[in-house]
């Protein structure tokens, strides 16, 4: 008798049934928040990362990514 009509049933297997669907939802939403956490940190990382590339390749080669030249047209 361990199916979930058996579970509605009886009320205190209803209760334990609801307890233990509340627990998985605060456990999931808690994984979302968290993921998130994470996925925000790297993406910082990762730009920080990438900007520092760019500053050393911009040191090593030349290379100017924002150019400004002054025309004088006379």
């Amino acid at each position: 008798m361990n199916s979930l009509a058996a579970k509605y049933l009886a009320p205190n297997r209803r209760k334990k049934a609801l307890m233990k669907q509340n627990n998985v939802n605060d456990l999931f939403a808690a994984s979302v928040i968290n993921q998130k956490a994470v996925n925000q940190t790297a993406q910082q990382a990762l730009v920080l990362i990438a900007v520092q590339a760019t500053a050393i390749v911009e040191a090593q080669f030349g290379f100017a990514t924002n150019e400004d030249n002054d025309d004088i047209n006379v």
